[in-house]
């Protein structure tokens, strides 16, 4: 990959001390092997694992259960289902996305790269491979093309743009798409220095923060008919 990163003093950042991150496991921050490589930032050549955190709990919780959202453009609720085959209206929470999941703040040590920033969007820019050039929401390279969901292509050329930079980065720094108040990272997991400082927090429909997630998202919890055992 041909990379000019001497035009630009590329702007650096350290997370605080303390991130969260909210995954399907007892380990939260070990790499999840069972990954489709298919999130924003993820690898797209599959050599390295993404962990992607928040700065506060509650941004954790907006960003996984985003998903869940009605779509407002469709009249009424559709019904869909979830990866074990069992079937949930749209805009609630499945009963079996509680099942193992854990919440757990680290201290993370390391270099970011803020790619928001003006001297990382000049940078990306200039080094944007034509055939990636399609799937760009607009005819350039700009904040936009984080948040955008219409190609994971560039977000994950990205990605590997930043490994390779040369500069042994620990990852990404960007916010939330869905609130600039909620600071996220994508933490290449070989390269940042992970010490898990906060106990293991399993999830629960009463967590006050997925509460405020659901409030922010519009989303409901399963009612009493829905819910289902918790896995042994």
């Amino acid at each position: 990959m041909n990379q000019n990163l001497n035009s630009f003093q590329q702007p650096k950042l350290s997370p605080p001390s303390n991130l969260y991150r909210l995954a399907p496991s007892r380990t939260p921050w070990e790499p999840y092997k069972a990954t489709s490589f298919e999130q924003r930032f993820d690898d797209p050549e599959r050599n390295y694992f993404v962990l992607y955190a928040s700065s506060s709990r509650l941004g954790c919780f907006v960003e996984c259960l985003a998903y869940f959202r009605a779509d407002p453009n469709k009249p009424g609720f559709a019904e869909l289902q979830d990866k074990f085959g069992n079937s949930f209206p749209e805009g609630s929470i499945p009963p079996n996305w509680f099942r193992d999941r854990f919440v757990q703040n680290a201290e993370v040590t390391g270099s970011f790269a803020d790619i928001a920033g003006s001297e990382w969007l000049a940078c990306l820019l200039k080094n944007f491979p034509e055939e990636l050039k399609p799937g760009l929401a607009y005819p350039w390279l700009d904040q936009s093309t984080i948040y955008q969901d219409k190609s994971r292509a560039i977000t994950h050329w990205i990605s590997r743009f930043v490994f390779d930079s040369g500069e042994n980065l620990a990852g990404i720094y960007y916010t939330s798409k869905l609130g600039s108040n909620f600071p996220n990272w994508a933490v290449f997991e070989e390269r940042a220095h992970i010490s898990t400082v906060g106990l293991l927090q399993a999830v629960n429909e009463y967590d006050a923060d997925l509460l405020g997630a659901c409030a922010l998202l519009g989303l409901n919890l399963p009612t009493a008919a829905m819910r289902l055992p918790a896995a042994s």
